[in-house]
């Protein structure tokens, strides 16, 4: 997009003006955005190394929206990849995050049937018997694509956190409470800024002050670079987010997720 609104001062900027800003400032103020059509949460990316101009975008946009793009109809090609078998419980496992498997291909809707062969035989003609193994980038498409299924009660079975209905177990960063803090969940959402603090933590924000951030330790920001190709923290502007782990909340109301473990997390660079 050309245009964000900024909901801090109410201004409409071009992303050419609000490149200019002084660096708090933008720093700030790119918290605050939204698309000026729909009020759709919006994000800022700068000018990159390759060429490609400072540019806004918003995820997502209201129907209706001029502004929207393509991500709502992937978003549903892979709810229907994952769907078309009804299952009758999703495995999430983590070790397919494993550094040994980093360099193994992620598609879109990739989804495992992990049945054993008894099983297949004796769930020839029904689908009573059928789990699906479901790996982390296909399942923040499918919490975030315009269908009901992070409100589901579909059965989640999660390799070392438990067994949950979805709609129990997943929260969404706007949706994010106190009433979450201090037990485990899967968080979702956009970013909309990537900072580093003065002791090197990379802080991934997903708003201001109020909103929930994840926090990543100075010793795992390269390893997530490399597992995610990123070569800087701008990269990470706009994309979505599916992190299992415990929020805090600090003395300051600040809301937020330590990343504990790499396998823990998945990143969508999924474009508008």
């Amino acid at each position: 997009m050309e245009f964000a609104r900024c909901t801090q001062n109410d201004l409409i900027y071009n992303a050419q003006q609000f490149a200019g800003l002084p660096t708090d400032d933008l720093s700030q103020k790119r918290r605050y955005l939204v698309c000026p059509e729909c009020g759709g949460h919006a994000f800022f990316r700068i000018e990159t190394r390759n060429d490609r101009e400072a540019c806004f975008g918003a995820r997502p946009h209201a129907d209706g929206c001029h502004f929207r793009g393509a991500q709502a109809a992937a978003n549903a090609r892979d709810y229907a990849d994952a769907h078309g078998h009804p299952a009758h419980r999703l495995v999430v496992d983590f070790d397919y995050g494993a550094p040994a498997q980093w360099s193994r291909p992620i598609h879109p809707g990739d989804v495992e049937d992990i049945r054993t062969q008894d099983e297949l035989v004796a769930g020839s003609g029904s689908n009573s018997n059928h789990v699906q193994h479901v790996r982390l980038r296909p399942l923040l498409r499918l919490l975030t694509a315009p269908t009901a299924f992070r409100t589901s009660p579909q059965i989640v079975d999660v390799a070392g956190f438990g067994t949950f209905a979805v709609t129990d177990f997943f929260v969404s960063f706007e949706a994010a409470a106190p009433m979450h803090s201090f037990k485990l969940n899967g968080f979702f959402g956009q970013l909309v800024s990537a900072q580093f603090d003065h002791a090197n933590t990379l802080w991934l924000n997903s708003g201001g002050h109020a909103n929930l951030s994840i926090c990543v330790p100075g010793q795992h920001v390269a390893d997530l670079f490399s597992r995610f190709g990123i070569s800087d923290q701008e990269q990470l502007t706009g994309t979505r987010v599916l992190i299992f782990g415990v929020m805090q909340i600090s003395q300051t109301g600040k809301r937020y997720v330590v990343l504990e473990d790499l396998n823990h997390i998945t990143i969508d660079f999924g474009r508008d």
